[in-house]
């Protein structure tokens, strides 16, 4: 694990390793093929038997190449980081669900034909909105370095990420996208606060103490240290206390 200023970059896993690479292959081939490739990929408001798999791979599609860049930092240091807290499974599953999940919305939104509906769905910023919430709320005084000079908490430089990645939903030009992408963050929110109160995974500091090199006495791991026994080791009276 590498550390530029006060932003944690982790090394990349085989699975992130797999998602970047067809990110980046989803945009050159882009380049390559233009329209006919968005098209492929991207979902499409009116969904067919025909092109039903593109409900789970309209992620892989960005339209330019500062959103590819963007979008791949953040998933390569904070998904990691959430895959370390909640274990491969439930980080993949938390993926899966976001992912699924905005597109049903975004097809529900496209049959009632709204504003702009004739818009494809396409990119991870949904996604990533849904990473950047849930890193927030496990993490909220994790700092960041913003432009890699000023330290910034979690709780207020992810916000500021989400809110530049919701105007760059806006600047699609559809309603149900910019929608649908909102919809996506509070979803990831929703699924992170709902596994936070079940307490599912490790506790909320591990993470930090494995950056800092150790971790915390478990209560399986404290004694109690007598009065006696003080004064035999150490030649003092006092009180019981743990260690």
């Amino acid at each position: 694990m590498k550390m530029v200023g006060q932003f944690y970059l982790p090394t990349p896993d085989l699975f992130h390793k797999i998602i970047l690479s067809i990110l980046g292959l989803g945009f050159l081939f882009g380049l390559v093929f233009g329209r006919d490739w968005s098209n492929l990929i991207s979902l499409a408001p009116s969904l067919s038997l025909n092109s039903f798999w593109q409900i789970g791979t309209y992620w892989a599609y960005q339209s330019s190449f500062m959103a590819l860049l963007f979008n791949a930092l953040l998933l390569f240091s904070l998904g990691q980081m959430l895959q370390s807290h909640w274990g491969k499974f439930k980080y993949r599953l938390f993926l899966s669900l976001v992912t699924l999940g905005g597109g049903v919305f975004f097809l529900f939104l496209s049959f009632f034909n709204l504003k702009g509906g004739a818009h494809p769905y396409q990119g991870i910023h949904g996604v990533i909105n849904a990473l950047l919430i849930a890193y927030a709320l496990y993490f909220p005084n994790q700092l960041f370095s913003f432009l890699f000079i000023f330290p910034v908490k979690a709780k207020y430089f992810v916000w500021g990420l989400i809110v530049l990645e919701l105007y760059w939903g806006a600047m699609s030009g559809s309603f149900t996208v910019a929608i649908t992408s909102f919809f996506q963050l509070f979803l990831g929110g929703a699924i992170a606060f709902f596994w936070m109160s079940r307490k599912i995974g490790p506790s909320r500091g591990s993470i930090l103490t494995e950056f800092s090199g150790g971790r915390p006495k478990s209560k399986a791991n404290l004694r109690l240290i007598s009065s006696k026994e003080n004064q035999e080791t150490q030649g003092q009276q006092g009180p019981k206390y743990w260690q």
